[in-house]
């Protein structure tokens, strides 16, 4: 080896060691991440609840009221399908794929070791748990009961909590995985100096392969 290989050998080390030692106190323990996430889809569920409570003991049924000015409007209604009400005869579907949904999302939080993805994934399981309770426990039937929604925006679908939770939270989660680098175990899907994959660091999820697995704390 020559000595300007050597000398990009140490340099390609180095960088490494540092992305991993960052890697590494970005990293939480996996029963602080799944208690995190589960916090975190129960609080989002709660509220999306409380709220659906208080619409359907103040607001009247289909009957727009002005919020703030008409940019935000409370009008409330049952909805049996998806947004705009679509497949409203076959609420059944939407309660299957919710189940589907949710048990993914169930066996990733098993592995959960970053913040950012608890977090999200966390807000994410409380808008399914809110509309799938509906689906679940509302009329007209257990699996097919209607939606409760009563916030609307201007040219938007008629809304509530739990689709805030599930657009946001799917947002936020692609944010923080461009921006980390980071799957929800909380290390990097591969690790590039330069565009090159350097000695010792080419090993799958960021691991160093010539010294162990390097970001694991």
């Amino acid at each position: 080896m020559t000595a300007s290989e050597a000398s990009s050998s140490r340099r390609n080390d180095g960088v490494s060691s540092r992305r991993n030692d960052g890697v590494s106190s970005r990293r939480i323990s996996g029963r602080r991440g799944f208690t995190l996430w589960i916090v975190t889809a129960l609080v989002g569920w709660g509220i999306d609840a409380g709220t659906k409570q208080w619409a359907l003991s103040t607001l009247p049924w289909g009957t727009p009221i002005p919020f703030i000015g008409e940019l935000l409007q409370l009008h409330l209604i049952a909805n049996p399908g998806a947004a705009f009400s679509l497949g409203a005869g076959h609420t059944w579907i939407f309660t299957v794929l919710s189940f589907v949904v949710l048990a993914f999302v169930v066996a990733l939080a098993r592995t959960l070791r970053h913040t950012g993805w608890a977090l999200t994934l966390g807000i994410i399981t409380a808008g399914i748990l809110g509309n799938l309770t509906d689906r679940l426990f509302r009329p007209p039937g257990f699996a097919v009961g209607h939606v409760i929604d009563f916030l609307r925006l201007p040219a938007w679908p008629i809304f509530n909590v739990a689709d805030i939770c599930v657009t946001l939270g799917a947002v936020a989660l692609v944010i923080v995985w461009f921006r980390s680098g980071v799957g929800p175990d909380g290390l990097p899907d591969n690790v590039v100096v330069s565009g090159e994959n350097p000695k010792g660091v080419s090993g799958p999820r960021g691991r160093s392969e010539a010294g162990g697995e390097g970001a694991d704390a």
